[in-house]
């Protein structure tokens, strides 16, 4: 999670908290039970996703760094033993060929140390016979490739992670989107005690507050692609339409904004609120959604437009 997302979860954790110290005199208020279970829903899904979102990553990165590791370690034993080889053969152009340390090997980039310790399995494989009394044998050999082989299968794996990261994020965005949704709920039940519970009213309207992210911030963000091609889509229409109490306010007051050349979209000082958005562009399937507009902070609508 970015650190806006992180101050957000924050405020849920202390609203929920202060809310159960008060359930005798606010579970009566209408719709107050339903929203507040929605939000703690929203709460445990933003807190799962997270943590998946956080192990992938860490995974990810440990992973390729330890089969890389371990190439490494395999490459620069057998370089050793060739270099001792070469010397004791005279054969100079084989020493040049594969002389590696563990460091340089280790500190490579994927692309170079993956042909540095194919270059060394070469030059071993070539002289198989000669090496049995160097400690090079058909048994280090097919530990050296298998090495090789799951090191280079690692290397696309971080791509296709940051795919299921992408996915999960954008969970992460929709779960937001609910909780900000029945926390409004909760504000509109809220007036009803402003005047009999005014100390109780006072310290949730404290609680609800977000620590800004400072003067000049966009409102929302966002970019428009097409379906299938992933291509972005230029001159889309985006509406976003306030809701008042989770119910679209009728008035003719939207704000209305298009995509730009590289399909990316920036719209600024957008009331505080939740949104029914609409997305429309000729040729494709008009795309309906929501998102949460927090004062001071980021908000993050990526949307994928189909093809009549």
């Amino acid at each position: 999670m970015k650190s806006r997302q992180e101050n957000k979860l924050n405020m849920y954790l202390a609203v929920i908290s202060y809310l159960n110290t008060k359930t005798e005199i606010i579970n009566k208020l209408p719709k107050y039970v339903e929203s507040f279970n929605a939000l703690n829903t929203g709460i445990n899904n933003i807190k799962t996703l997270a943590d998946e979102q956080s192990l992938k990553k860490s995974g990810i990165s440990k992973n390729n760094k330890e089969f890389k590791k371990q190439l490494a370690k395999l490459a620069a034993d057998t370089s050793r033993k060739l270099i001792t080889f070469a010397k004791f053969t005279n054969n100079n152009l084989l020493l040049d060929e594969i002389n590696f340390t563990e460091s340089k090997l280790k500190y490579a980039n994927k692309n170079n140390i993956r042909e540095y310790a194919q270059g060394i399995y070469n030059r071993a494989q070539s002289n198989i016979t000669e090496l049995e009394a160097y400690g090079i044998s058909e048994e280090t050999q097919t530990a050296l490739l298998a090495g090789i082989t799951t090191f280079i299968d690692s290397i696309p794996q971080p791509r296709i992670a940051k795919a299921n990261i992408k996915q999960n994020t954008n969970q992460i965005v929709k779960e937001f989107i609910n909780a900000d949704t029945a926390l409004a709920n909760i504000d509109a039940a809220m007036e009803i005690i402003m005047l009999s519970e005014l100390d109780l009213y006072k310290q949730y309207k404290t609680l609800r507050k977000i620590i800004p992210l400072g003067k000049g911030s966009y409102a929302v963000k966002g970019k428009i692609t097409d379906n299938d091609t992933k291509q972005a889509i230029k001159n889309a229409k985006i509406v976003l339409k306030i809701k008042a109490n989770g119910s679209p306010i009728e008035t003719n007051g939207e704000i209305v904004k298009k995509s730009a050349k590289k399909g990316g979209f920036l719209i600024k000082s957008v009331p505080e609120g939740i949104y029914d958005v609409t997305i429309s562009k000729n040729g494709y399937t008009e795309t309906k959604t929501g998102i949460a507009v927090t004062t001071g902070e980021l908000s993050y609508l990526n949307i994928e437009l189909k093809a009549n």
